[in-house]
């Protein structure tokens, strides 16, 4: 299933990964790492290849209530799971119901992982996509400048998070009516994208 998707083939991989799901739900009834793990593949697979979310979001809350019984306090498949679900919470337009699940998903984030670190970064940058979509850009800026500078520490020259990252900088200035600031986070990111794909 894996190379299946990675192949560009996610129709030819959700039968796969049901099939793992429910070999998996015989072997080990009740609540299992293996079970919760091939819930969040199904709800993965649903939600960003197949972008099906109505389908991926019980799969994805089965996996994070899975999760939250198996492992007490904070635990990183915990809050990949927070950051599943609200994944297609958003893109069944309730952000409103995937705001808080990113918040948690960042705060475990940050406590679980001290200091820069990659999941915490994309974290950032989700949090403030769902602020800055219902006119909150101005609570929406600190959460992407943190992200682009949390990039910049990560990845040495140029890279695709830190070109996005300056991209998203660069929409949030605009948004908030301020062209002279976000163009040259335009024109950077457009410089390190040209520099990526030659």
């Amino acid at each position: 299933a894996i190379i299946l998707s990675s192949l560009g083939r996610p129709a030819e991989a959700l039968p796969k990964v049901e099939a793992a799901l429910e070999m998996r739900q015989r072997l080990f009834p009740g609540d299992h790492p293996d079970v919760a793990a091939s819930l969040n593949e199904v709800a993965h697979t649903l939600q960003m290849f197949l972008n099906r979310p109505a389908e991926a979001l019980p799969k994805g809350e089965a996996a994070l209530e899975m999760y939250q019984r198996l492992h007490e306090g904070d635990h990183p498949d915990v809050a990949l799971a927070l950051n599943n679900v609200a994944v297609s919470l958003g893109s069944l337009g309730r952000s409103d119901e995937a705001l808080p699940k990113y918040e948690a998903a960042l705060e475990m984030r940050q406590r679980l992982f001290p200091g820069d670190q990659p999941d915490v970064a994309w974290s950032l940058g989700q949090l403030a996509c769902v602020l800055e979509k219902p006119g909150r850009a101005q609570e929406a800026l600190p959460k992407f400048e943190a992200e682009l500078e949390m990039n910049q520490r990560l990845h040495a020259g140029d890279h695709p998070e830190v070109a996005k990252s300056l991209n998203w900088v660069g929409g949030c200035l605009r948004d908030l009516g301020r062209p002279a600031d976000a163009l040259p986070k335009f024109e950077a990111a457009l410089e390190m994208n040209q520099r990526l794909h030659k």
